[in-house]
């Protein structure tokens, strides 16, 4: 045997240590881990985005504004722009504010450092935009979606205009998507670990997204329901630990009741003083509700049909078709993962949670006066891209092992 290879078969040995590798033997770079990537690939759109083509203020933002400006002067949560009965019927100059729940104007004051708050407002919205991409990423891997599937998910997310738009105004939507988004997120990373402390940020940040937009109240529910579910499922071995999960609902739950609490003894109604009642037809919302889906794929751009949708449909179609037969003959190394199964429990958490959301927002279509569209949609737009990386994984094992 010759002495170099004598050389290398002793070092491999050496204190008994069997791993030790010829200097040929390819080594595994270290790499950035993908959600910190996708984190600062859509930090620079957002801000590209923020140079070019900032959205322009609407009535809401400035009265987020005039809010976050009322809590750094120390006055409390009050507005000094009275556009809303509920603040009007107090007759006071500054009055309370329970129309909005004040979790965002508190998030751009204290980001404001005492300096512009309109900046300070699109700030928030950058971060969370971009914080929301990493955390896609990492909820598509924790659900266990292959490698090949994996980058179109958040290229989806950061490529969307509806989520670009977002993320230069000043508005909830971004820093109640970052919320709910780390909510189901971190209860997927939790339920790959035993009960501790380390379980609960996925309960407060749930919690949190109350206080954002009171449409958290729904993803609270659909938490809930969930937790409920997997206690029903779950055998006599892990009737413990699942109660234990139930318990720690309680987080969220007192969060969302001092929140209710606070509208009770400010204008007596849990709503806030949102209680004007309307009808509107289930058909007519059914359609809106589609529709909204619709734009929020497309970005919010007018829906034209010619030649070039066309062609992108024909194309969707034959790449469909082309994985599908990769994936039978084997052809496609990334797509065969014979370990790797989807995370089922994660999978069941992002569909009840995004059910739950769904039906109290067409509820609230139905019964109140809220704004209906796709802004209503967006904060469980990146929930809508890990069922799809979910769904298209499962359908690929199924076909390569058909």
């Amino acid at each position: 045997m010759p002495a170099e290879a004598l050389y290398w078969r002793a070092r491999r040995t050496e204190n008994g240590n069997p791993t030790q590798m010829n200097p040929a033997t390819p080594t595994r770079r270290a790499r950035l881990p993908e959600p910190l990537l996708w984190a600062v690939l859509a930090l620079l759109l957002t801000i590209g985005m923020l140079v070019l083509r900032p959205t322009t203020l609407s009535n809401d933002s400035y009265q987020y504004l005039d809010v976050a400006n009322n809590l750094r002067l120390g006055r409390g949560i009050v507005t000094t722009l009275i556009y809303f009965d509920t603040e009007r019927s107090h007759g006071l100059m500054p009055a309370p504010l329970t129309t909005f729940p004040p979790g965002y104007p508190a998030a751009v004051a204290a980001a404001s450092l005492g300096g512009d708050l309109e900046a300070a407002g699109r700030l928030v919205s950058v971060v969370s935009c971009a914080l929301t991409a990493g955390l896609l990423a990492w909820g598509v891997m924790l659900l266990k979606v292959r490698p090949a599937f994996r980058p179109f998910l958040p290229f989806l997310f950061v490529t969307n205009a509806d989520v670009l738009r977002a993320a230069t105004s000043v508005s909830t939507e971004p820093l109640f998507m970052l919320l709910c988004v780390g909510a189901v997120v971190g209860l997927i990373r939790a339920e790959e670990r035993k009960v501790s402390p380390l379980t609960l940020p996925g309960f407060v940040l749930a919690g949190l997204a109350c206080w954002v937009r009171y449409a958290g109240y729904f993803l609270i529910a659909g938490i809930v329901a969930y937790e409920f579910l997997q206690l029903l499922l779950e055998g006599k071995d892990g009737r413990s630990r699942r109660l234990a999960f139930l318990a720690m609902t309680s987080v969220p739950i007192a969060l969302a009741a001092t929140l209710l609490a606070r509208n009770m003894v400010t204008v007596g109604s849990w709503r806030g003083g949102n209680d004007m009642v309307v009808h509107n037809g289930l058909g007519r919302m059914a359609v809106q509700y589609l529709l909204s889906q619709v734009h929020l794929l497309l970005g919010g751009h007018a829906m034209a049909y010619g030649v070039p949708e066309v062609l992108l449909l024909m194309g969707g179609i034959s790449a469909a078709f082309a994985v599908a037969a990769a994936s039978r003959r084997g052809g496609v190394p990334l797509l065969r993962s014979p370990g790797r199964t989807i995370s089922q429990a994660g999978t069941l958490l992002a569909t009840i949670c995004v059910l739950v959301y769904s039906a109290g927002i067409v509820y609230a279509g139905l019964r109140t006066s809220i704004s209906f569209g796709p802004r209503m949609f967006l904060p469980v737009a990146p929930l809508y891209l890990l069922l799809a990386g979910a769904a298209v994984d499962r359908l690929a094992f199924a076909v390569a092992q058909s």
